[in-house]
C-alpha cells in the first residue's frame, strides 16, 4: 500500500515539474524514509524513467503540424502569472507567424 503511494506520489511531480524524473523518484524515495525492506520492495530510480518519462510526454500538448495551432494558457504566463507571451501574429509580411517571448526575470 505504501508502495503505491509513493509511487503516485513521484507520477503526479513527474507530470507537473520538469526536472529529472529519476531525481524526482530519489527524492520521494528519500522523503518516505523507508526501512531496509521497503527500500528493496522498491523499484530503482532508473528503471522507472522510461515509463516516467513516457508519461510526462502523455500529458504536453502534441507538437504542430501547421502554423494554426493554439498556444495553450500554461505556455502563456510564468509560474508567476506574469504575461510570457507578449507578441503572437500571422502576417504575410514575415511570411506566417511571429511568436514573440519575454518577462521581467530574464
Amino acid at each position: 500500500m505504501r508502495k503505491r503511494s509513493i509511487l503516485t506520489k513521484i507520477k503526479a511531480r513527474v507530470v507537473d515539474e520538469y526536472i529529472s524524473a529519476t531525481v524526482i523518484a530519489e527524492d520521494e524515495y528519500r522523503k518516505a524514509q523507508l526501512s531496509c525492506e521497503g527500500k528493496s520492495a522498491m523499484p530503482l530510480p532508473l528503471s522507472l524513467a522510461s515509463g516516467l518519462q513516457k508519461l510526462r510526454r502523455k500529458a504536453l500538448p502534441p507538437l504542430p503540424s501547421n502554423q494554426r495551432f493554439v498556444i495553450p494558457p500554461a505556455y502563456q504566463t510564468t509560474y508567476g502569472s506574469k504575461l510570457f507571451l507578449i507578441y503572437d501574429k500571422r502576417k504575410s509580411a514575415y511570411g506566417g507567424r511571429l511568436l514573440m517571448f519575454a518577462s521581467e526575470e530574464q
